[in-house]
């Protein structure tokens, strides 16, 4: 690999001193088209498929479609930029489709958003050490791009800088970073791992969304939040620690993560949203920090290894379908200050034999432990509310257009108590208050 590096770097050196001695080389080469592209800045296209742009300043920035080479783009096969050059204009080189190699001198600071779109077989190019920032979808579905180097001088990444670069597989990013905008790398299902540097403060909406390869990213401590569908469909990805900083985890951050076994939550985390894990089949234990005092719907949804969670006494409720179909958790003790858990909280929990509900609660929603087969133990004991477990004839079926459950059920009727709240469960204790 740094074989390869060192030989992309003297190819850039050759081409970029002046265009001399590449000029001189292609000394043979016939023009096919040529113009401006900024106030002191030309372009030509010759018959080898070079485009060569040499003078002074910025390049314009271009409307989608605009760029003055935009006619001939399917013969652009290598882009020349000459020194004296400062940055490279908006939409520049977008939906180029044969460009494979790129050459930028030390003095482009700016690569505007769009530059690279859609250069589906762009595999070479070097980013100079003067960068200082890359824009909104420069390289996006630059799907042959295997590898690069963030410079030093850069401090944000554009959203979508690098979406579906399908086969991007290793990136290098610079200490001093301070922002990855929203769908970074979402879809560059080739990575396989990543190192976040420190300074970085969030890991923003959908930044790596269906990196379905990455199996390890190290998140360094100045991050303070997850964003949405930051990790979603990550597939591969067995463990991840969470920093001490991060307050909040998004909705769907992490669902669909179907390798991820284990996760350390640490005690500044205050709220966990919609899906956050919803869908990791092998996630097994997990433990809320008491500092927690929010969990959204579906959070935990299909977890179906889960079998043990500790809920935290900061809880107010458990939201709607939260633990739902989570085939293996045993045993649920809800904390002490809990008041209320929501319609399906914990349906079709196959394996739960008990449960304990302390006196704080004072509503438990409709269906809210439908379809936990095995569950046996309830402990009420704690629980101020006036409780009548009674045991109705084939009570109706919500699941099944109302139709008569045909299993043995128990209707619990309580202040504060939705319909068929235990429908499927087949209770031997329940103990109320006295």
């Amino acid at each position: 690999m740094k074989k390869g590096w060192i030989l992309s770097a003297a190819l850039v050196l050759a081409m970029c001193i002046g265009c001399a001695i590449l000029l001189s080389a292609e000394a043979n080469a016939e023009e096919v088209s040529s113009g401006t592209c900024g106030n002191n800045l030309t372009w030509v296209l010759d018959d080898k498929g070079v485009l060569t742009i040499s003078g002074t300043g910025k390049m314009r920035n271009f409307y989608e479609e605009q760029a003055p080479w935009y006619a001939v783009r399917e013969e652009i096969t290598s882009v020349v930029i000459c020194n004296g050059v400062s940055s490279i204009g908006r939409h520049a080189f977008s939906k180029c489709g044969n460009l494979i190699s790129v050459a930028l001198p030390a003095g482009v600071t700016e690569i505007e958003n769009n530059a690279f779109y859609y250069c589906s077989k762009l595999t070479d190019i070097v980013l100079p050490e003067g960068l200082t920032g890359i824009g909104h979808n420069a390289f996006s579905y630059c799907s042959s791009l295997k590898r690069i180097t963030i410079p030093k001088g850069v401090t944000s990444l554009g959203g979508y800088v690098f979406y579906s670069c399908t086969g991007l597989t290793d990136i290098d990013l610079p200490e001093g970073l301070t922002r990855i905008d929203d769908f970074a790398f979402c879809g560059c299902r080739s990575l396989t791992s990543i190192a976040i540097p420190e300074g970085v403060t969030a890991i923003s909406n959908y930044a790596f969304r269906g990196c379905n390869s990455l199996t390890s990213i190290s998140i360094p401590n100045s991050v303070v939040s997850i964003g949405d569908y930051a990790f979603f469909e990550c597939g591969f990805l067995k463990n991840i620690t969470i920093p001490e900083k991060v307050r909040s985890i998004g909705n769907c951050a992490f669902q669909n993560c179907g390798g991820l076994t284990s996760i350390t939550i640490p005690n500044s985390v205050i709220s966990i949203g919609r899906h956050a894990f919803a869908q990791c089949k092998y996630l097994v234990s997990i433990t809320l920090p008491e500092s927690m005092t929010f969990i959204g719907n579906y959070a935990f949804s299909n977890c179906i290894s889960l079998t043990d969670i500790k809920l935290s006494k900061g809880l107010t409720g458990i939201g709607r379908w939260t633990f739902a179909y989570c085939d293996s958790l045993e045993s649920v003790t809800i904390p002490d200050g809990m008041t209320h858990i929501e319609d399906y909280a914990f349906l079709d929990c196959k394996s739960l034999t008990s449960i304990t509900i302390p006196k704080s609660v004072t509503s438990i929603g409709n269906n809210a432990f439908y379809g936990c087969s095995k569950l046996k133990d309830i402990d009420f004991t704690e629980s101020t509310q006036p409780t009548n477990p009674t045991v109705p004839t084939n009570p109706p079926d919500p699941f099944n257009g109302g139709a008569p459950n045909e299993g043995s059920s128990v209707w619990l009727i309580m202040i504060g108590v939705g319909l068929i709240v235990f429908g499927g469960a087949v209770l031997i204790v329940v103990k109320k208050p006295e």
